[in-house]
């Protein structure tokens, strides 16, 4: 069972009422839940004495961070333990994680108007789908935008645009002197340089607007895992992203997600393409020096090349070793439903949502103004942002994540940087039988 017949053929339905679950299903009964320690947790954390209160249904809560989040969870999938019921899935992890998650297939069918499916903006549903299953119930999509300071735009008389080429100009005009000290006190861009994860997470975010692509054809059947990431298109991706260092802060390159956001919430920067929870954190006047100052767009392609979403998000997926499934499923389900997506970001940072009636509803983008670009990516969600294949994790954090970074800091060419990855990437799959 796939994500489009899932999909196909149900009508929206009754949604879940927050403070309604139906029913205690058993009573002083515990279920333990893995997931990353993001700004939902804390949402997540706050919502969950009502399903409690409800249920009769203890949640314990471990929040810890991404890498410990991958670590916790394979040592418990693979060894059968079945420490945690549930076990928040990053969507770069789906195929690694599957064959120990319970297929949802079913369940979700079953609960479809209760679910209400066809409320989850479509792309989200194959994020978590590997080998024509199921295997989590999506709690929440990134996306990325331009967030940028309408400020200074407005100062230097510049508009939001669908232009890459745009982009890096309007970069160029915001990296100023505002003072005439001689000094750069703002600069126009800054962006994921770290090797790793994190530079290939923005990287690919352009790569996908470039027109290019990891693979020759994926997730389009039938496949051919051939790697193209030295692909022309890729290689002027690279060119590209090296191009907006004469416009970035000192030290970019070994920046990761948070010291990108940083760098727009702290006023050093004027613009970055990021993931969309980095305009909440940049409006917290805890955290923030450009509150109230900021606005968003969606991101930009090249010229010609159709816009395409990056996204990537979290889903909820049920151990297959856990002894508490039932129980496991009602929680996951009321956790995605409707009015508790809406509750998480009323009284947290949540700012994620893939629902349709939460996208859209007047209070929501009242709090979250980004929300018109967030379905913008959404809808135009790309599927190769991140690859469904067990060993994606070594391709975007070993391979590319070490080979991008070396162009940037000019150890490498972009030509010379991509050949290499091409072809390392290529042994990989081979070795690992995705290639004859």
């Amino acid at each position: 069972m796939n994500a489009k017949k899932i999909l196909g053929g149900c009508s929206v339905g009754i949604m879940v009422v927050f403070l309604a679950v139906g029913g205690v299903l058993a009573k002083g009964e515990k279920i333990s839940y893995l997931v990353t320690k993001d700004p939902v947790y804390y949402g997540i954390e706050k919502v969950i004495p009502e399903f409690e209160k409800q249920t009769g249904i203890k949640v314990i809560l471990e929040g810890v961070t991404w890498d410990e989040n991958r670590e916790k969870a394979l040592l418990d999938l693979i060894s059968g333990a079945g420490t945690y019921d549930v076990i928040n899935v990053d969507d770069s992890w789906t195929a690694e994680f599957a064959k120990y998650l319970t297929p949802l297939d079913g369940l979700i069918q079953k609960s479809a108007d209760e679910i209400d499916i066809l409320d989850i903006v479509s792309p989200v549903w194959s994020l978590y789908e590997y080998e024509d299953k199921i295997v989590g119930l999506p709690i929440l999509c990134y996306t990325h935008m331009i967030i940028y300071r309408k400020d200074l735009y407005d100062k230097f008389g510049l508009s939001p645009t669908t232009d890459l080429e745009q982009y890096r100009e309007n970069a160029k005009k915001l990296t100023v002197d505002l003072d005439g000290d001689g000094n750069i006190d703002v600069y126009g861009t800054a962006f994921n340089g770290q090797r790793g994860a994190a530079i290939t997470d923005h990287w690919s975010s352009f790569l996908v607007n470039f027109g290019g692509r990891f693979l020759r054809r994926y997730p389009e059947r039938p496949w051919d895992l051939r790697p193209i990431v030295n692909s022309p298109e890729a290689i002027e991706t690279l060119k590209y992203y090296v191009s907006l260092l004469e416009f970035a802060p000192p030290g970019t390159v070994t920046y990761d997600w948070f010291d990108t956001g940083g760098a727009l919430w702290s006023g050093r920067v004027a613009q970055i393409n990021h993931l969309n929870v980095y305009y909440t954190m940049a409006s917290s006047p805890e955290r923030s020096k450009v509150v109230g100052k900021i606005d968003t767009f969606p991101l930009p392609s090249k010229k010609g090349t159709p816009k395409r979403g990056w996204i990537n998000g979290w889903a909820s997926g049920i151990n297959k070793d856990s002894k508490n499934k039932e129980s496991a499923w009602t929680f996951i389900k009321w956790l995605a439903s409707t009015e508790v997506q809406k509750e998480m970001v009323r009284v947290s940072e949540f700012s994620e949502p893939a629902r349709y009636s939460v996208i859209t509803d007047p209070e929501m983008v009242k709090k979250l103004p980004f929300l018109p670009s967030h379905l913008v990516a959404l809808e135009t969600g790309y599927l190769q942002s991140r690859l469904h294949i067990p060993v994606f994790p070594v391709i975007q954090e070993k391979i590319l994540g070490t080979r991008l970074n070396q162009a940037l800091i000019g150890e490498l060419s972009p030509e010379e940087a991509l050949d290499k990855a091409n072809q390392e990437i290529y042994d990989l799959l081979k070795e690992r039988g995705y290639l004859e």
